[in-house]
């Protein structure tokens, strides 16, 4: 074999080998970008971190992403990778005052990338040509962000070789702007999802307290008693470590505990003397009165089935069905010490406030008789050493 051939095969070999490490290289980046897609949580780390992979891998001198603001006449550089110093160049070539003969615009107008893999021969490119010899990029990668099928950004690209895109590393840039995109929908769609789900959730809210509002309204003795209750409740479940999820909703049911004394009539509800036995009974129903009036509300928390156990006492002898233990839910147990003790702290029509103190020895008395152990000691303790107050 000649000298030639044997050079010529030498050559061959060493593209192939070339070419095999650089397919590596880049299934390797696509790797770590789709790793990226399922862990961000920030548009700007996203493209920031996007743009340093690509800078990684070689031969790319600069990668940036712009985005377009909203008449898609000028786009600002948001990150960038590889050559700094080349960020004012890129600012003023992308905010161009005639942007009819920026490039960019080709890109929306055709939905498509613009591929140039000699910079010298490229007619869209006479700002770019006087800074390429000095920086020393051939090449230029220019492909859309989407959202929503509209073009909003644009992932850029400059390699120090001729004709770099082509072949496996056309297709590797191409995905690499859907998976930017990927990124960027999964992002702004979650981003909308906690905006629509903080609005419901503030709209809830007004709703409970209107109602809790109403409910007060009639009764001026005990105004403010399903809101100290709550206050106290969040407390509680706060010392209990609960997650937030349920913590809120053992405030918010707390709001609305007593809601069903709006069937009891208001001559009972504020009269200043002994109730009957009879009266006693009617003003028991309130807890299945508040259950009948919110069963057939889809809240986020067992609303109505606390509302109907929060009078239940742990060795059944509560109502309205006398549960016992473990029967009764968490939420029920948290908002009974909550409800006694706030009842009995406060001036009621028919007797003065008992007190503080004795409310404190009359839940402790009942531990793990009436009321549950633990959230009564919570209770006491948060009174006692953490100086709560109503």
């Amino acid at each position: 074999m000649s000298l030639a051939l044997k050079v010529a095969d030498s050559i061959k070999d060493n593209c192939k080998t070339y070419e095999f490490k650089r397919l590596n290289i880049l299934k390797d980046s696509i790797s770590r970008i789709n790793h990226l897609l399922l862990h961000v949580k920030k548009e700007s780390d996203l493209y920031q971190k996007v743009t340093e992979i690509l800078y990684s891998i070689g031969e790319y001198l600069y990668i940036w992403i712009g985005l377009f603001n909203e008449q898609k006449n000028r786009m600002n550089c948001i990150a960038a990778s590889g050559l700094r110093d080349y960020l004012p160049v890129i600012n003023n070539y992308s905010n161009s005052i005639n942007p009819e003969k920026n490039f960019f615009n080709s890109i929306i107008e055709q939905q498509k990338e613009v591929i140039i893999n000699d910079i010298s021969l490229h007619p869209y490119c006479s700002i770019l040509k006087q800074e390429s010899e000095s920086i020393g990029y051939e090449s230029f990668a220019s492909l859309p962000l989407r959202y929503k099928k509209e073009i909003v950004g644009i992932l850029n690209i400059y390699s120090a070789k001729k004709n770099s895109f082509n072949g496996a590393e056309l297709k590797f840039i191409k995905e690499v702007s859907n998976d930017i995109s990927i990124g960027i929908r999964s992002i702004r769609y979650e981003k909308e999802l906690e905006k629509n789900y903080i609005n419901t959730k503030r709209v809830l809210y007004e709703t409970i307290n209107s109602i809790a509002l109403i409910s007060e309204r009639r009764d001026p003795y005990t105004a403010g008693h399903q809101k100290r209750v709550a206050v106290l409740t969040r407390a509680i479940a706060k010392e209990l470590k609960l997650d937030e999820k349920r913590s809120e909703g053992i405030y918010f049911i707390s709001i609305l505990h007593d809601i069903g004394k709006m069937s009891i009539p208001l001559s009972i509800l504020s009269k200043p003397a002994c109730l009957s036995k009879a009266e006693i009974m009617l003003i028991q129903s309130h807890s299945r009165e508040g259950y009948d009036m919110l069963k057939n509300i889809e809240f986020p928390w067992p609303v109505a089935q606390t509302i109907l156990q929060h009078h239940e006492r742990l060795d059944g002898s509560g109502y309205p069905y006398g549960l016992k233990e473990n029967e009764i839910s968490l939420e029920s147990r948290i908002i009974a010490v909550a409800d006694i003790i706030e009842a009995m702290s406060s001036h009621r029509p028919y007797r003065p406030a008992i007190g503080l103190n004795k409310a404190l020895k009359e839940l402790e008395k009942n531990s793990g008789i009436l009321y549950d152990s633990k959230i009564v000691s919570i209770c006491t303790d948060l009174f006692r050493n953490k100086r709560f107050k109503f």
